[in-house]
């Protein structure tokens, strides 16, 4: 139901003038449990400023449903910074620190994420990167976590992406997923 709230309020509120040099991001994965974690799907959204054409600040929420057990919800904030390294490549890092919601306990955490972006043809652009995540409290919660990322974005217009992903996460979450993710620069 904050999913579905969010993603109202930021149509709502978002107009081309109202929102210039922000985003909003719409996320789905569909996600194959490993070693004993349930299958899921995450439904989230995100919204940020383009700082400079360097930096990015975000805002970023899902709502995870499993198969089978209670459904969880993150919020995060994070920043972004971008260095090109050519024409074609530019090197990404994001730093982020957010609140998963459990049924019967909550948490904070932090995450940090590397990786690289390469211009393929024209519109079409590919991303690998590795994310790593733990909670501040390792002493209640061991939730180290690893994430290969690989994927696609396809430039629709100078306003709309669409993307997808393959996540590779290994750790306290193990996880295979696919991504379908729709972009929107205001």
């Amino acid at each position: 139901m904050k999913i579905k709230k969010i993603i109202i309020l930021s149509i709502f509120f978002c107009s081309y003038a109202f929102c210039e040099n922000y985003f909003s991001e719409f996320r789905f994965e569909d996600r194959s449990g490993k070693n004993n974690h349930d299958d899921s799907e995450i439904y989230g959204v995100s919204i940020g400023k383009y700082v400079s054409s360097n930096i990015e600040l975000d805002i970023f929420t899902r709502e995870k449903y499993p198969h089978t057990g209670n459904n969880n919800t993150r919020v995060e904030l994070g920043v972004k910074y971008k260095l090109p390294l050519s024409n074609s490549l530019t090197y990404f890092s994001r730093i982020a620190a957010g609140k998963k919601y459990l049924a019967d306990n909550n948490y904070s955490y932090w995450n940090f994420e590397n990786g690289f972006k390469l211009n393929i043809y024209n519109a079409l652009d590919g991303i690998v990167s590795l994310r790593y995540r733990d909670s501040f409290n390792k002493d209640k919660w061991q939730e180290f976590d690893r994430t290969y990322k690989l994927g696609l974005i396809y430039k629709l217009t100078n306003s709309y992406f669409l993307s997808t992903t393959y996540n590779h996460a290994r750790g306290e979450s193990a996880f295979d997923s696919v991504g379908l993710n729709f972009k929107i620069n205001f």
